[in-house]
């Protein structure tokens, strides 16, 4: 009897059976970011979209609440944007694609949901400046201003 054939085949059912259940065992349905949240750059003008720091961001901060995203994987990826923030942009380039692979990992894992994912990917392909860079941390602080008062009283 060929026992690595079994092996095979029982790997790949367990993992098609797994993979739609988080860490938990719960069945999981993965949200994807809605289109009217994603954006091609962050100004107007040379300066920032008021939009990206007032109704947009209290929406993202409303929808990623609901979806049960932790505010430590949060401020976490925020701390990490900040600690970018003295950097030249040719190092920052740098620094915002090892970003997006730590992104990747920490989904893999399932510690952020998938519409949180996707956020960050694209603003991250927004970022073709200094100054965007600078409009993305205004944006990400917003939300997380606004995430807090959204998670508040789950934290209870």
């Amino acid at each position: 009897m060929n026992y690595n054939n079994n092996y095979q085949g029982f790997k790949k059912k367990y993992i098609n059976n797994c993979s739609n259940y988080n860490f938990q065992g719960q069945k999981s349905e993965e949200k994807h970011l809605d289109e009217k949240y994603k954006i091609k750059t962050y100004s107007d003008n040379g300066k920032i979209n008021a939009n990206l720091i007032n109704e947009q961001a209290k929406e993202l901060a409303e929808e990623f609440s609901k979806q049960k995203l932790a505010n430590t994987q949060l401020r976490n990826f925020y701390g990490e944007c900040l600690a970018y923030k003295d950097m030249e942009y040719e190092d920052l380039k740098i620094r915002l694609i090892l970003l997006k692979a730590k992104l990747a990992y920490t989904k893999g894992r399932n510690a952020i949901t998938q519409s949180f994912y996707e956020f960050m990917e694209n603003r991250i392909n927004c970022i073709k400046s200094k100054k965007d860079f600078e409009f993305f941390l205004m944006h990400f602080m917003t939300i997380i201003g606004y995430f807090k008062y959204f998670t508040k009283d789950k934290n209870k």
